[in-house]
C-alpha cells in the first residue's frame, strides 16, 4: 500500500493538472485566447432549457466548450438573433492566434424546435453547418462572426488538437 502512494502522487504531479482530453501543452494554449464568455443556457418558447451552453456576442451565439480538432462535430449549433431568420447564414471564421480563416454556411433548423428567447429580448434561431463535414479543422483560438453582421456580431472560441 505504501508503495502505491508514491506513484499516485507522480501521475498527479505529471499530468500538470490539465483537463481531460488535453496536454499541458494545449491547456496553456487555450488559456491565452479570450473565449467568449459562456451565458446561460438559452430557453425555449415552451420554458424548456437548450443543451448547448453558447457564448453570446451581438446578434450570434455559438458553443463555446472546447472542441477537438479531431471530431466531426465543428460547427454546430449556431445562434441567430434575428426578426426575419433567414434560411442560410454565411460565418466567418479567422485564427486570432496565428492564419488562416474560413468561411462557412449555416442552415436554419426545423420548424419543429421552437425558437430560444434571446437574453436582452427577442427570439433566436437554431443553425446547423450546412455542410455535415467538420468547418473548422484546425486546433488554435477562432473567432467566427456573422457574415454582413455588426461589428460585435462574433464569438471566439478554443479548439484542441
Amino acid at each position: 500500500m505504501r508503495r502505491a502512494l508514491p506513484l499516485v502522487l507522480c501521475f498527479a504531479i505529471a499530468s500538470g493538472g490539465a483537463p481531460a482530453g488535453r496536454t499541458a501543452d494545449n491547456a496553456d494554449q487555450s488559456a491565452a485566447c479570450a473565449v467568449s464568455e459562456p451565458g446561460r443556457r438559452l430557453l425555449t418558447l415552451d420554458g424548456g432549457r437548450y443543451p448547448v451552453v453558447l457564448g453570446v456576442g451581438g446578434d450570434l451565439a455559438g458553443p463555446v466548450e472546447p472542441w477537438s480538432a479531431r471530431s466531426g462535430t465543428k460547427g454546430w449549433a449556431w445562434v441567430l438573433h434575428t426578426p426575419a431568420p433567414p434560411l442560410l447564414a454565411r460565418l466567418r471564421a479567422e485564427r486570432v492566434d496565428g492564419a488562416g480563416a474560413v468561411e462557412f454556411e449555416i442552415l436554419r433548423a426545423g420548424t419543429t424546435r421552437a425558437p430560444l428567447v434571446w437574453p436582452t429580448g427577442g427570439l433566436g434561431y437554431v443553425y446547423l453547418a450546412a455542410k455535415r463535414d467538420p468547418v473548422i479543422t484546425e486546433s488554435g483560438c477562432w473567432k467566427v462572426s456573422l457574415v454582413g453582421g455588426a461589428v460585435g456580431d462574433c464569438v471566439v472560441l478554443w479548439i484542441s488538437r
